[in-house]
């Protein structure tokens, strides 16, 4: 994102960066808070679109963790300041004018330390979830339900030919990366902000066109600003983009931990494709549905392939099924009906 009108020409003896205090609340802030109270940055976000103020940072650090060597740097001290400087009567004088080497000079050293703080308090590369490794966990314990399930994916984007795909659920790209590679613009969303750390950096050192998404599908991020126009809801923006959707292994966590009716997840999946789905339905016998039942299978007793499929063709027609082996589970290529 370019913010064309926000460019302005910088005068030679001025050695302000007067985006300075947003940059630190929109970008040092979230991640130090993040990275040392644990904290997510959607929670930030979704109760402050421009981050974090110093002062409400503030209040977050108390006793000792006011003096860590980060939080000293980029709270304590910036707080202490800002206070002081807010109390006199000329905080918006102009600057003082220097000459335009000396101006240049202080410029880039204030570039090169903020350089510094940000990768100070940018999240570890190797920072772990209990799903970063998921998708490897199933690729070595039951890898022919792996191997048949990326050949259906494979055999579909074949057939399909995407050109943009929502893969809900896409923890770490496996999937997502296959739809990539056959030239489509990819878009992944998942409520584990580790994963999606990991999909971010494989994608970029592969070059492929792949977005990387925090988005919870049951609880998307709403319309925020000014009559809750400013800014659409990530349902605004989806609804209608895309060719082809991929939900594998996400449908059970939908019903399950969400409550959310299979119709109202199937208008859903037909309201976000122009064209395809594929999906990947989930037995209540399956270990994995059952773990996250806990215990109130009975509330999905009813829940089968013929009862699935029954709900299926009000949206969609079946184009491919396939059972996959060392489960229970069924991979299906769906087409929205007309």
């Amino acid at each position: 994102f370019v913010d064309v009108l926000s460019f302005e020409k910088r005068e030679p003896d001025d050695a302000i960066w007067r985006p300075y205090q947003q940059f630190v609340n929109t970008f040092l802030l979230p991640l130090l808070v993040n990275k040392t109270r644990g904290i997510s940055l959607r929670s930030i976000f979704l109760a402050n679109r421009e981050g974090l103020d110093i002062h409400e940072a503030g209040k977050l650090f108390t006793g000792a963790s006011k003096f860590r060597s980060k939080v000293f740097s980029i709270v304590t001290l910036p707080n202490l300041l800002t206070s002081k400087a807010e109390s006199k009567s000329d905080l918006y004088s102009a600057g003082k004018k220097m000459p335009a080497e000396q101006s240049r000079f202080i410029l880039r050293r204030s570039f090169a330390r903020l350089r510094k703080q940000l990768a100070a308090v940018s999240p570890e590369a190797d920072r772990k979830s209990k799903w970063t490794g998921y998708t490897q966990h199933n690729v070595t314990t039951i890898p022919a339900y792996m191997q048949a399930k990326q050949r259906f994916v494979e055999k579909a984007i074949e057939r399909l030919r995407p050109k943009h795909v929502l893969d809900v659920g896409c923890n770490t790209g496996y999937f997502s990366f296959f739809a990539a590679r056959s030239g489509a613009r990819v878009v992944g969303i998942d409520h584990d902000p580790e994963v999606l750390g990991q999909v971010y950096r494989d994608a970029r050192k592969e070059r492929l066109d792949v977005l990387p998404l925090a988005i919870d599908l049951s609880r998307p991020s709403p319309r925020i600003g000014w009559r809750n126009s400013e800014v659409p809801s990530f349902l605004d923006r989806a609804e209608g983009a895309f060719d082809l959707v991929m939900m594998l292994a996400v449908l059970h966590h939908i019903l399950v931990q969400d409550r959310i009716p299979m119709p109202d997840v199937l208008k859903l999946a037909a309201d976000l494709t122009t064209d395809a789905l594929i999906i990947e339905f989930v037995p209540p016998s399956d270990p994995l549905f059952r773990r996250i039942a806990r215990g109130r299978d009975h509330l999905h007793a009813g829940l089968n392939e013929e009862v699935f499929e029954s709900e299926i063709r009000e949206f969609f027609t079946i184009e491919l099924r396939e059972p996959l082996p060392e489960t229970d589970r069924v991979i299906y290529l769906l087409k929205k009906k007309r």
